[in-house]
């Protein structure tokens, strides 16, 4: 049958007398919750400067492809010269976010590399958009 001593570890069983002196946090039977806030701000603490210009512009040029679409689909296509030209922006931005995620990936710090992932992941999204919706295009243009 086991003992009480036999759920710590050594370094938890240092003795006065008979009994282990144990601290309630170190059981093993414990187990800490953290939250997602926490990773969050973690990641944000832990990250280079790249990364998070990275994942800045990623959001920002995702955000400017969803805009572009939705505006055209409300116009029915018959939007203006800015409104066409707005992917095309979102394009470079994405290329330089691609280019930041690059250059925070080459650091050799002790970063986990975090927002860098999420840049580069949400600037190939935004990419991929565009890559359809220009294929789109071209069909519909080819069909007529």
């Amino acid at each position: 049958m086991r003992s009480e001593k036999d759920n710590y570890s050594e370094l938890e069983q240092q003795t006065l007398g008979e009994e282990p002196v144990v601290m309630n946090a170190l059981r093993k039977t414990e187990h800490f919750k953290i939250s997602r806030r926490d990773t969050l701000v973690n990641d944000l603490k832990n990250s280079t400067t790249e990364g998070l210009i990275s994942f800045g512009l990623s959001l920002v040029s995702l955000f400017i492809v969803i805009a572009a679409i939705i505006v055209s689909y409300r116009q029915q296509g018959n939007s203006r010269a800015l409104i066409g030209l707005m992917p095309l922006f979102s394009l470079i931005i994405s290329i330089g976010a691609l280019i930041f995620a690059i250059l925070g990936f080459r650091r050799k710090d002790k970063v986990r590399h975090y927002m860098e992932k999420r840049g580069l992941v949400i600037s190939l999204v935004t990419i991929s958009i565009l890559i359809a919706v220009f294929i789109r295009g071209l069909i519909k243009v080819l069909q007529a």
